[in-house]
């Protein structure tokens, strides 16, 4: 057989109305909503040089806004507590830039930018540009964070919005994310452009939130993921686009996932031992649309390549899914693979 026949690309493609029964049996008959990009213009240079900021209560907010000026607003959802143009560096000195808990006012952080927080405890929770705990109606929105252990940290929130910022750090030795969720509910992750973290978005143990049209670029050595989720159920992962070199380096992997769509996303990883997606004990997903495309030491190329293990996909539609072998002599098909 000619070796233009054994290259051959199997495309799976289901009629729309499997398409959209497929995603309602799956997630019920709402449609997530995709909010517009936000309107804000990039700064280069704030006003409002501070020092480390910690909100503890909605008092908090009002007596802010009360002393600075750079604090607007009264906390309601006409009329949000915007803080604006600020820069916090907080020197390297085991310090958050921006810490809030327990508040439940609607709040926007903008146009601001938050860089040098170190690590100060094993689980890293307090050393991160911004750090919302137990908070509820808050954006984060157009903002600069650099050289940050975490660049945004949520623990137990619900109901926030994190869109438009960018993220920079320039090694992975502390294994720090860009985006560390945790316990959230109804999140909504969209549009950051996120460089050089060893995760890029992790999420832990949430439910029912959106990570939307990010864009993850990785060139240290040994990144791990860019999109990774952990007991995470009824998420809809989106339009990311997912960039990774060097080491082991997976686009999406997901573990104990269950009733999440992972759609339209485009990954490219190059050298060592990569995966595009790595689904592990998760059940009943939809993984639609998606292109990966993998470079390795050992093959060519790699189109799509999905690794599961012990995990159930609910259903599969429009993906490639087998890798080139360098010389083209055979084909790998994948195992495990369950199509409905």
């Amino acid at each position: 057989m000619k070796v233009s026949k054994l290259i051959t690309i199997f495309w799976f493609s289901l009629s729309l109305s499997l398409t959209f029964a497929g995603i309602a049996q799956v997630f019920g008959s709402e449609t997530t909503q995709i909010l517009p990009k936000a309107s804000y213009n990039p700064q280069t240079s704030y006003i409002n040089v501070l020092e480390p900021i910690i909100i503890d209560s909605n008092e908090d907010f009002v007596q802010l806004e009360k002393d600075y000026e750079w604090c607007t607003g009264d906390g309601t959802e006409k009329n949000p507590y915007i803080i604006d143009d600020i820069h916090i560096n907080a020197k390297e000195f085991n310090r958050t830039c921006m810490n809030i808990e327990n508040t439940d006012v609607y709040f926007i952080i903008q146009n601001s930018r938050f860089e040098n927080s170190m690590r100060n405890d094993i689980d890293g929770f307090y050393s991160s540009g911004i750090c919302l705990m137990d908070v509820s109606n808050g954006k984060i929105i157009n903002n600069n964070l650099s050289y940050n252990f975490h660049g945004i940290y949520i623990s137990h929130c619900l109901d926030c919005e994190v869109l438009d910022n960018t993220f920079l750090n320039h090694h992975n030795i502390s294994k720090g994310k860009a985006i560390m969720l945790f316990n959230g509910f109804n999140n909504y992750i969209a549009r950051n452009d996120i460089t050089n973290h060893y995760d890029g978005i992790c999420a832990w143990n949430s439910v029912n939130n959106t990570i939307h049209q990010n864009t993850i670029t990785n060139t240290l050595h040994n990144p791990e993921t860019g999109l990774y989720f952990v007991d995470c159920n009824e998420t809809t992962i989106s339009e990311n686009s997912l960039i990774g070199e060097n080491g082991t380096y997976s686009a999406i992997e997901d573990i104990g996932g269950e009733n999440n769509l992972f759609f339209n996303n485009v990954g490219f990883s190059s050298k060592g031992k990569s995966k595009g997606i790595s689904l592990t004990n998760s059940h009943n997903n939809v993984i639609m649309g998606n292109v990966l495309i993998v470079l390795k030491y050992d093959t060519l190329i790699s189109i799509s390549y999905i690794f599961l293990y012990a995990g159930i996909i609910g259903i599969c539609i429009g993906f490639v899914f087998f890798s080139f072998e360098k010389r083209f002599k055979t084909i790998k098909p994948l195992s495990n693979l369950s199509i409905v």
